[in-house]
């Protein structure tokens, strides 16, 4: 026979769900700072697509035109476009970090509510043994005084 756990109370209940409001709002910011992690990386690739084309470009007019003032500008040109590299670089260098402390504290609050767990379980399990034990006695109990009516009444 199983135990009925209707009576069983959870005393830190309460503190479960105040650690999984904070579990689940950790999970959140990890998602929205990955979802930035992705897009500073495209942002990255399209930047550095950006700069191989403008070297491109760079080296075909350098072999066609002689013409100082181009070569200038074409050179402003590429030192921007490398600049946007490094910051897109950087930008998803400091994102990566930020969602490895994002994913430190989502594996903490994980932790936590395991521990929680765990928690409840062995509480679970002493409500249970105690309910058997509290059976078991009712039952021990009943038995005797159903002997001594046997014994009373008799044949």
């Amino acid at each position: 026979m199983d135990a009925d756990l209707r009576g069983f109370r959870d005393p830190l209940a309460p503190v479960r769900r105040y650690r999984q409001s904070l579990l689940d709002q950790a999970a959140g910011v990890h998602a929205g700072v990955h979802a930035r992690v992705m897009q500073a990386e495209t942002a990255h690739i399209d930047a550095v697509q950006r700069l191989d084309a403008a070297v491109e470009q760079t080296s075909q007019a350098w072999r066609h035109r002689t013409d100082p003032r181009l070569h200038e500008g074409l050179l402003a040109h590429l030192t921007q476009q490398q600049a946007r590299v490094l910051a897109a670089a950087q930008e998803t260098d400091r994102l990566r970090e930020e969602l490895e402390q994002a994913r430190s504290l989502m594996l903490m609050r994980q932790r936590q509510m395991d521990a929680l767990d765990r928690h409840r379980e062995r509480a679970l399990a002493d409500y249970r043994l105690a309910w058997h034990r509290q059976s078991a006695a009712q039952a021990d109990t009943d038995w005797i005084a159903r002997a001594g009516l046997r014994k009373r009444v008799g044949p």
